[in-house]
């Protein structure tokens, strides 16, 4: 789902580099990673790269139209599956692969709309999310995240800033405890 909510100036042709710029850097600023592509081509070798620079056979995903068409060639170069139902967490699947419906550029948060359980599970669950977004996705603010979704507002929206935090009572910062320790989100530059 694209978003056609944007902030007065946005470039509709070429994007919005000031969008990207400021999601990249409140992404990062929070330890998510963010790799930039140009085509599919160049995010399906980047991809495959990080999977195997990570030593993964197997990956979780969920169908999402920014990597329904990265499917097929993905999958020759590792092994890319739908959940089972009773799908858990397990060492021989390390990461759980979406798209995103919008980002926020001032937070470097990413929206899904996570009605499904199967698409929790695959966000939470696995120590990587790996997900594919567009640039034409980038918000301002979350004002335009409820703007683009006003009068049919999803029941179920996830909102996911940075790899999963938690601290304890002592303020003892750990990473990745109640969900992946990493996030890369592959951005797709220009206009899909």
């Amino acid at each position: 789902m694209k978003s056609e909510v944007r902030p007065s100036g946005h470039n509709t042709k070429g994007g919005d580099w000031v969008l990207k710029e400021k999601f990249i850097t409140e992404l990062t600023a929070v330890g998510g990673e963010v790799i930039c592509c140009t085509t599919n081509e160049q995010l399906i070798d980047s991809l495959a790269g990080v999977l195997t620079g990570l030593g993964v056979r197997k990956v979780m995903y969920y169908p999402h139209p920014q990597i329904e068409g990265l499917l097929e060639k993905l999958r020759e170069k590792v092994a890319v599956e739908l959940p089972k139902e009773d799908y858990r967490p397990s060492e021989e699947v390390e990461v759980g692969l979406t798209g995103a419906d919008l980002a926020v550029a001032e937070s470097g948060s990413l929206v899904l709309v996570a009605e499904d359980l199967k698409l929790r599970k695959i966000t939470t669950l696995p120590s990587v999310h790996i997900v594919v977004l567009e640039e034409s996705q980038i918000v301002e603010k979350y004002e335009d995240v409820f703007k683009h979704y006003a009068g049919k507002l999803p029941g179920y929206l996830n909102f996911i800033t940075g790899p999963s935090r938690t601290a304890d009572i002592e303020r003892v910062l750990t990473i990745g405890v109640h969900g992946p320790g990493r996030l890369i989100v592959f951005l797709k530059e220009g206009e899909a």
